[in-house]
């Protein structure tokens, strides 16, 4: 039986393999294609199994090689579906160069959004596009040797005394990033590079806030963060970081409420460069996100914008590389891929996550195996937070304790640190604040006054201290 090629949906065969045929010649091409199509995006199904199998050996961290390439088809016995080793060879032979991967990209894109306005009607473009852009594969660039991968201890050894030392001379006393509370720093030592955190409440406790609450501190240190906010839109994280920086209560932005002259001045302040405005917070709204585009934006933004804190909001609705896939196997995977990502770029990162109906209704704080869709989530963490409000305290009042409960910490005690939860202004403050005395010169600290009331030079603002102990408290 013939068939008449006018009748086929729009496809380009020679662009897919032209394609294929480049990201085996250079690896590289292939980040690059995983941001813009899919597997599915291929017209004809071989080509769709070879795409896919590339995404699972980047996946595993394991360089694009043909004869891993076969392999993994052969053992998902999916390689005479593909035409066996004669068409890899033919694909490789097809390009000899990757140079023309983002050329061949767009038009495999373009055939592909076409084919689904004919296949689904109840779509329109943008919608389309939002669905290519939810199911990109997931990536992870791999190391091309595994002599430079496997060290001695000797080397190791050294730089482990080295970071130490460095420490100790800064006179730093976390090893991470402080979460800006005493109690949970003394607990987990901060935020440290190549962690992965998981930070998991019921609905309406504080995710959220809590997480923006740790942007700011690590701001306001120096050190710029990434924020990726899959549920809430651009204006209201910013609306959220404005209330947390003046202290006007978020009802002002969510009712129209009128501004007071000193509100309208706070508010000014928080947003220009003395406040948020000023401060390195980089954020990411877009919704329906993949782990391979939150993978590729977080490397581009530790390499060109020294990124060093990544917070992610939240695990459940990022969305699956496979979406056949049962939901304990797709977070399970996903949380892998962001522990992967956190050992890549050196950096930590802070996942927010629910927890299950169970464990909402339950009495008492949850425990790990409240955590939501899959164990796996609590086997990748190198630590895990629960925030969990204290009982018999009404929903409505606006200061409420949450306990910050450290039930997994891979390298330090678990405990419990209780936070003031300022609900008005999305604050998470310490019951009692401890406030180390800061670096002064020696001359200042000879010349300590014995009595009367006297300026204290070591805060920004200057005021009278009434004591010597408040002096050195201060």
């Amino acid at each position: 039986m013939s068939i008449d090629s006018d009748r086929l949906p729009p496809n380009n065969l020679d662009a897919e393999r032209r394609l294929l045929g480049g990201i085996f010649r250079d690896p590289d091409t292939y980040e690059t294609a995983s941001m813009v199509i899919r597997a599915d995006d291929f017209y004809r199904h071989a080509h769709q199994r070879v795409f896919a199998a590339i995404a699972e050996l980047v996946a595993e961290r394991k360089p694009i090689d043909l004869t891993l390439l076969h392999e993994l088809l052969r053992r998902r016995k999916e390689l005479e579906d593909v035409g066996g080793v004669p068409y890899l060879t033919e694909l490789w032979e097809s390009e000899p160069t990757g140079a023309n991967a983002e050329y061949h990209t767009k038009i495999i894109r373009d055939a592909a959004q076409v084919r689904r306005l004919i296949y689904d009607r109840a779509s329109d473009a943008e919608d389309l596009l939002a669905q290519a852009e939810r199911k990109i594969l997931a990536i992870t660039e791999t190391a091309s040797n595994i002599g430079d991968t496997v060290r001695s201890a000797a080397d190791f050894m050294r730089e482990g005394l080295a970071r130490i030392d460095e420490r100790i001379a800064a006179g730093v006393e976390l090893a991470g990033l402080t979460t800006g509370h005493d109690r949970l720093d003394d607990l987990v030592g901060g935020y440290r590079p190549d962690e992965l955190v998981i930070v998991a409440a019921s609905p309406s406790v504080g995710k959220t806030a809590f997480a923006l609450n740790q942007a700011d501190t690590t701001a306001r240190g120096g050190s710029a963060v990434l924020m990726f906010s899959l549920e809430q839109p651009e204006k209201d994280i910013v609306n959220r970081l404005l209330a947390m920086e003046s202290g006007v209560p978020m009802q002002v932005f969510t009712r129209g409420t009128s501004l007071s002259q000193e509100d309208a001045a706070n508010l000014a302040i928080a947003a220009g460069s003395e406040g948020i405005g000023g401060r390195p917070i980089y954020l990411d709204a877009t919704a329906w996100q993949t782990a391979a585009r939150i993978a590729a934006l977080t490397r581009r933004a530790v390499q060109q914008k020294d990124v060093r804190l990544v917070i992610i909001d939240y695990l459940q609705i990022m969305q699956p590389e496979n979406p056949r896939s049962n939901p304990h196997e797709r977070i399970g995977l996903l949380a892998l891929r962001m522990k992967n990502l956190a050992r890549e770029v050196h950096v930590p990162i802070v996942l927010l996550s629910q927890i299950t109906r169970e464990g909402a209704k339950r009495d008492g704080p949850p425990i790990l195996s409240d955590l939501r869709d899959s164990g796996d989530i609590e086997a990748h963490a190198d630590r895990v937070l629960f925030l969990h409000r204290q009982p018999n305290q009404p929903t409505e009042h606006q200061t409420t304790a949450i306990d910050v409960i450290v039930a997994k910490n891979r390298n330090g005690p678990t405990g419990t640190a209780t936070l003031l939860y300022r609900k008005a202004v999305l604050r998470f403050d310490d019951p009692a604040p401890r406030r180390a005395t800061p670096p002064l010169p020696a001359v200042r600290r000879r010349q300590v006054p014995t009595s009367g009331s006297f300026w204290c030079w070591c805060r920004s603002v200057s005021r009278r201290c009434q004591s010597v102990d408040a002096w050195l408290r201060c």
